[in-house]
């Protein structure tokens, strides 16, 4: 039997229930550019109603959030460190979402046998030997003339580089969308 009713986590606003008022209240206080701070004992919901807030189209339509748990961190350098990798974390996330189109429109135009070989290199990260038994058995590519052909098409349109034999997609952006995409 499944169990409908979410214990942990937050699951989007058809299963959040109540806090309406707080949830009013903190929407306003951020519309209106306040700074806020909330205090109370651990495991009263907390982070679930921040990204309830976070969740209104309101605010994501006018903010950048992300919600960071400090509890953990032991001092000042912690908690600076923990902050600004969730920015930049946040703006990575927010560059590949604009980007989206252009990743796929790119991606779809290439031909099968560069897609292929492609998305071979971006899962590798950094592809060695590619035109070798092993590198075309675990990605199920062709054959080491078809890996060639593709391979001539990607560096002509800078879709991947070379550096001392190693292989490696141009864009580090759209190996990100490639994983965003559950691509690789």
């Amino acid at each position: 039997m499944i169990n409908h009713f979410v214990a942990k986590g937050y699951a989007g606003a058809e299963y959040f229930c109540d806090r309406i008022q707080e949830t009013a209240a903190i929407k306003s206080l951020l519309l209106n550019e306040n700074n806020i701070a909330l205090i109370s004992p651990r495991r009263i919901g907390k982070t679930d109603l921040i990204w309830h807030v976070f969740d209104d189209v309101e605010i994501r339509r006018n903010y950048h959030c992300f919600v960071v748990d400090i509890y953990a961190t032991k001092n000042l350098a912690e908690f600076v460190n923990m902050l600004g990798k969730a920015m930049v974390d946040e703006a990575i996330d927010f560059l590949i979402r604009m980007s989206s189109d252009t990743y796929e429109s790119l991606f779809y135009q290439m031909p099968e046998k560069q897609r292929l070989l492609f998305l071979a290199i971006a899962k590798e990260g950094k592809a060695k030997e590619i035109n070798g038994g092993q590198f075309l058995k675990r990605h199920k590519l062709s054959s080491a003339s078809s890996v060639s052909s593709a391979l001539k098409g990607l560096l002509e349109k800078d879709f991947v580089t070379v550096d001392k034999g190693v292989y490696s997609v141009y864009d580090q952006f759209f190996p990100l969308w490639l994983k965003f995409k559950g691509l690789i």
